[in-house]
């Protein structure tokens, strides 16, 4: 792989999209059309299809035209025909069209995920089908058929994704082989990930309440280019949905009310949770109001013939509050507000009472200004200022009978404004910029265990930090010709970290600056009506954490952590080619993938040093490369009008590249890809009555053993083998009434004893009890609507 500086690129990428501003904006006349291509704009501009002219441009927001009611689920939007007509009959107009890709007409029903309009993948609407990357969207009626409790539940049986896990309620999402801080996780577009957060774990997706969440997109692959640090190895965007108004011509005067009690139980650790939502609409204002509460009293039980409680896995409390207020001030200008409120209590560490987190939490507030067609070539434009909270105590027993509990804080504000302006008739840009100011502090308090005795509480094991930063960023979507679009997007980030704190165990860090400039340039090629093949290739980048640099501690009762403030970024160049399908009844995608990995960040063993008797182990930039290579793919399809299917799959290969032998000593049993299972496939058939009253599915997970095991310096394998399995599950739902809605389901329904391969790799290597995922479990939940 060649690697070339950031500079030349960035300028290589300006000019190249230069020339092609002027080329194609030189036209006067937009090329004419042909039987199979389409005079469209974005999907989501409504179209008079009556008196058959020129409609005016109107932003990428939610289209009422475009939404359908599927059986037993909220309403979702369509990506390619947006007011359900045949858009190659409309005439063209120099000022106002866009030169669009033909696309076919899609369906009413199924709610395929290529049907949809994802946010994620150019920080503005756009189909799925369009773009060049590999997204994977879980919409209203998908989750609402799965039902799950956790969201990571959830989010394993999307494509691509694995999980890590030390218990249910800690969980984090991996995708395309790397996890913790390589991942960004988003809440509608606001990271929800730090600095501070332990690179290895990362941010839990557990600090959102599933039941708060409409959608999820998930971008498998690299994000940098829109969104920064973190986005190294993917994206999974939390999406809560938007209060309604009340449409114009109904209950002139009036408002509408409405609201909804759902209760679940789970046989997992006998858990029962509470949601209460109210909302409230008229033509001005619209306000959705939501609160949860959960319990888990007892740890749950695995599978096989011998049965075993994997101990702490209970949960003492958990309660959310959600808050989404929506003002519309103008036909095209609206107001809206976001806050939500997380609290969590006694999550333990599974089958490992040692370590805990009695407490955390994570408040959040959004304020958002959204214009609609504020000028000709700027149809959209959203300005949004935000502020969230996490906050955690961590507990570590260290003998002999010492309790280490680790407080840290973390407290982000920021803004961001991002919108499309369109150059007729070939130019979509998506350009926008971000600041954020991130306050970090943590404590480190010890006390004796029995007699509460404080030993030290002025001694920080992190130093205060202001992690202060800003990105800007564009994305041009260039229709080449009807059948043939480029995309070129770049984004620069500058990052300024300052320390203000004289008690860290450490020295104290220096000031230091951080840039990058991330890219992606990408093709789609549409040769027939429904069948695309594309291409992408990206850069992407991770800035090493506060816990990387400057974390002095202890790591577990056996091992020392220490910093390394000299760490550089990680850096990785990705190359993808796939091919995509969008018919009436058959939505699917298939990608391959190629990713160069370089001063990846991995744990390594201090030779020979010890801190208090205990292994000294500490941050490092691994030698040489880190190569990965798979395939991926997911597809839906509509067998009849009551039977229907889904499935996706991956298979991910990975190497590690040393060229000298001081380099494959210095990196000897590095962890980079060990935890990649090689193949994972979940696929299911369903059926549905006609008029949507009844529903019912059934669905396997498989997962293939690892058998690549990185050697140590004595060419033996640094872990054992991971057990391959197959998971089976079966649920169901019935619309008692208009208002009464039951759901059903039955998971692992063969009892089988299985550890997650990431969960089996974590135990090995830190010599600690398995955690064994739940034996044969049910749920159930009542949703009552009035």
């Amino acid at each position: 792989m060649i690697w070339l500086k950031g500079s030349t690129i960035g300028t290589a990428m300006l000019l190249l999209l230069g020339v092609l501003t002027v080329n194609l904006s030189a036209q006067e006349t937009p090329p004419p059309v042909t039987q199979d291509t389409v005079q469209m704009i974005p999907e989501t501009t409504k179209v008079d299809t009556l008196k058959m002219e020129p409609a005016p441009i109107v932003p990428p927001t939610p289209v009422e035209t475009a939404q359908v009611a599927p059986p037993m689920a909220d309403t979702f939007k369509k990506a390619v025909d947006t007011v359900g007509v045949k858009l190659d009959t409309i005439p063209t107009e120099k000022t106002s069209r866009m030169i669009e890709p033909f696309e076919l007409k899609v369906a009413e029903e199924p709610p395929f995920f290529m049907k949809e309009i994802a946010f994620t993948t150019s920080r503005s609407d756009k189909g799925s089908f369009r773009v060049p990357d590999f997204i994977y969207t879980l919409n209203p009626t998908t989750k609402a058929r799965q039902n799950h409790n956790i969201m990571m539940d959830l989010l394993k049986n999307a494509a691509g994704i694995e999980i890590l896990e030390a218990g249910q309620f800690l969980a984090r999402p991996a995708i395309r082989g790397v996890f913790g801080s390589r991942v960004l996780l988003l809440q509608d577009g606001v990271r929800m990930n730090t600095f501070r957060d332990f690179p290895l774990w990362g941010t839990s997706p557990t600090l959102i309440d599933v039941d708060q969440v409409e959608k999820i997109e998930i971008l498998n692959g690299p994000g940098s280019h829109l969104y920064g640090s973190d986005a190294y190895g993917g994206v999974i965007n939390f999406i809560t949905p938007k209060p309604e108004f009340l449409p114009e011509g109904e209950m002139e005067n009036g408002y509408d009310l409405s609201g909804s009690y759902k209760f679940s139980y789970s046989s997992i650790g006998e858990q029962k949770k509470n949601r209460l939502e109210l909302k409230l609409a008229d033509k001005k204002w619209a306000l959705n109001l939501g609160g949860s509460f959960r319990k888990v009293p007892h740890n749950y039980k695995s599978g096989g013939e011998n049965e075993q409680v994997v101990a702490n896995t209970s949960i003492k409390e958990e309660s959310s509050v959600d808050l989404n207020l929506g003002y519309k001030f103008r036909e095209n200008q609206t107001f809206y507000f976001q806050g939500s409120r997380n609290r969590d209590f006694g999550i333990g560490f599974a089958n490992l009472y040692s370590m805990s987190f009695p407490f955390q939490k994570r408040d959040r507030a959004a304020l958002t200004y959204e214009v609609q067609d504020l000028a000709e070539k700027i149809p959209w434009l959203n300005l949004k200022g935000f502020f969230q909270e996490q906050r955690r105590l961590f507990q570590l027993s260290l003998p002999p009978d010492t309790l280490n509990n680790i407080d840290s804080d973390v407290k982000l504000w920021g803004g961001a404004v991002q919108g499309l302006y369109l150059v007729p008739p070939h130019q979509t840009f998506s350009v926008g910029a971000d600041f954020a100011s991130e306050r970090i502090k943590g404590g480190n308090i010890l006390f004796l265990e029995q007699a509460k005795v404080v030993l030290d509480d002025t001694t920080k094991l992190l130093p205060e930090i202001h992690w202060d930063m800003a990105g800007v960023y564009m994305l041009d979507e260039i229709t080449i010709v009807p059948n043939l679009s480029a995309f070129l997007g770049g984004r620069y980030d500058y990052h300024q970290i300052k320390h203000f704190d004289t008690t860290h165990a450490g020295i104290p860090p220096e000031e230091r600056f951080d840039r990058y400039i991330s890219y992606q340039s990408g093709l789609v090629y549409r040769f027939q009506k429904g069948y695309q093949l594309n291409f992408s290739v990206a850069r992407s980048y991770r800035t090493p954490t506060v816990v990387e640099r400057y974390y002095f501690g202890p790591l577990d009762g056996k091992n020392w952590l220490s910093s390394n403030d000299r760490l550089k970024k990680e850096r990785a160049i990705n190359v993808s080619l796939g091919a995509k399908a969008n018919l009436d009844a058959f939505s699917g995608s298939v990608s391959w993938f190629y990713k160069d990995l370089r001063n990846f960040i991995d744990l390594r063993p201090a030779t020979g040093a010890l801190y208090q008797g205990k292994q000294i182990w500490t941050w490092k930039n691994l030698a040489g490369s880190t190569r990965m290579v798979g395939i991926e793919g997911a597809a839906e399809v509509s067998f009849t009008e009551e039977f229907y299917g889904f499935s996706n799959w991956s298979w991910i290969w990975g190497q590690h590249r040393r060229d000298t032998t001081a380099q494959r000593i210095d990196t000897a049993g590095a962890f980079e890809v060990v935890f990649v299972p090689p193949f994972k496939a979940y696929f299911g058939i369903g059926w549905k009555e006609k008029e949507g009253r009844l529903w019912a599915e059934i669905s396997s997970r498989v997962v293939a053993q690892q058998e690549r095991i990185p050697l140590n310096s004595q060419g033996q394998k640094i872990l054992s083998n991971t057990s391959g399995f197959a998971i089976y599950n079966l649920r169901g739902g019935i619309n008692l009434s208009n208002r009464q809605v039951l759901t059903l389901a039955f998971n692992n329904i063969a009892n089988r004893f299985y550890v997650e391969p990431y969960n089996q790799f974590n135990a090995a290597a830190n010599n600690t009890p398995l955690a064994p995922e739940p034996g044969r479990n049910f749920s159930i939940s009542l949703t009552v609507s009035y």
